[in-house]
Formats: structure tokens, C-alpha cells, sequence
């Protein structure tokens, strides 16, 4: 502790809490150069794993169905559980990556309140959530559509 400092008192240099060192600042600045020299994006990453490992999956279905068993050969029956092992690692990694990737492709619906006064002329919508502005936009035009033709 500096002299003159007060018991507790934070005084002095180097890094200050919460602060990234230069060993990884060095470490996001290169990983950001190749994210943006190879033009990678999550979704195509989780997209490429997802495939991969439901490929890898059918690939051991496949062998799996051509396998026959000996019963009385221990190597064979090992080999075989090692290959139903993979076989379901290879369909769970697959399932983890299609979760991951969903959102993404598929999302999810927001609750969405109308609030209609009939002596005024205006409506109000509340939305809650993540509802794309095209997907209200398209259920509003639609419903503008459906009250035009009535």
C-alpha cells in the first residue's frame, strides 16, 4: 500500500478490474480477422455442425444395419456397442445443434393484445416479445384487407 493510502483504499496502476489484458484483446482481435476474412456467421457455423453430425449419424445407421453379429466372438460385440455409442453421440450432437440453430430459422410467436374502443377509431396492438415488424405488418394488412371486403 502507498503511504498516505487509507486501510481499504484501492490505490495504484496496472490493470483496473473488469479491464481485458493485451493477451485477450490479442486473442478477440485475431478471431475477429478471421470471422471477418472468412465472412463466418453463427448461424452458418451451427448450421454446418447440425449437418455434419446428422451425416456422421447416417453413416454409422448405415453400417450398423449392414452389420452382422457373431455371438460368440467378444471383439465383435464390443466393436459393435463402441458403433451404437457413437451412432447415438452423433444423433445427440445433431439434435443439439438443430436446437441451437431453431431460433434462428423458426421464431417463436409473440402474445399479442388488441385493445379496441368502439367510439374511438383507433387501435392499439401490444406486443410482447420478438415478433417480426414484417409478420405484424402482414397480419395487419390482412386484417385491413379482411374489414375492406366485409
Amino acid at each position: 500500500m502507498p503511504p498516505g493510502s487509507k486501510p481499504g483504499e484501492y490505490r495504484g496502476g496496472g490493470r483496473k478490474p473488469g479491464k481485458a489484458s493485451k493477451k485477450a484483446l490479442a486473442r478477440l482481435a485475431e478471431i475477429q480477422k478471421i470471422v471477418t476474412e472468412e465472412d463466418l456467421k453463427p448461424i452458418a457455423v451451427m448450421t454446418d455442425n447440425m449437418v455434419f453430425w446428422h451425416n456422421q449419424a447416417i453413416r454409422m445407421g448405415e453400417k450398423l444395419e449392414g452389420y452382422v453379429l457373431d455371438i460368440d466372438d467378444p471383439e465383435a460385440i464390443d466393436k459393435l456397442t463402441k458403433l451404437i455409442k457413437l451412432f447415438f453421440q452423433a444423433r445427440e450432437n445433431s439434435q443439439k445443434c438443430a436446437v441451437d440453430a431453431a431460433p434462428y430459422y423458426h421464431p417463436r410467436l409473440a402474445a399479442v393484445t388488441v385493445k379496441s374502443n368502439p367510439e374511438d377509431t383507433q387501435t392499439t396492438i401490444v406486443v410482447k416479445g420478438g415478433l417480426p415488424a414484417k409478420t405484424i405488418a402482414a397480419a395487419i394488412a390482412g386484417n385491413e384487407a379482411a374489414d375492406a371486403s366485409d
